[in-house]
């Protein structure tokens, strides 16, 4: 079954964020998670917590990265059938520092080109659908 990813468009509320790092204008960061495979960036929201400091906090923790926070923009959301809703966000990253050794995130790899379907960690069409919206062929 298919997630509708909704592009272009801010939901009222929040539960994570799914964060696509960009490293200058065309390479997006990857991250392997000790539990499961290769990934985008991203997780839930704690409680009170805005977009921007959601994005800024989990992009450090998953991959080391400080962000700028005015690159940060909506790409738009998917909402599981649970009703977990999850914000899509593009941003830059200005430096990597080490990522932090109690995540589950084993490394990070930056790549102008989405990486093999076998190698995520996700099989579901979400990626895929944001693949496409970006542009990146073979997706």
């Amino acid at each position: 079954m298919e997630t509708p990813v909704f592009f272009d468009k801010k939901p009222a509320d929040f539960d994570s964020a799914l964060i696509l790092q960009f490293v200058g204008k065309n390479e997006l960061v990857f991250v392997r998670n000790s539990k499961r495979k290769w990934e985008l960036t991203g997780g839930k929201r704690e409680p009170g917590e805005t977009l921007t400091q959601n994005v800024v906090r989990e992009s450090f923790e998953e991959s080391g990265a400080i962000v700028d926070e005015e690159s940060i923009q909506p790409l738009g959301y998917y909402q599981l059938p649970s009703g977990h809703i999850t914000v899509i966000v593009t941003t830059q990253v200005k430096e990597f520092k080490e990522i932090p050794p109690e995540t589950e995130i084993v490394e990070r790899q930056i790549s102008a080109v989405p990486l093999a379907p076998e190698l995520l960690s996700f099989h579901d069409n979400v990626y895929q659908d944001i693949f496409q919206h970006l542009g990146w062929g073979g997706y």
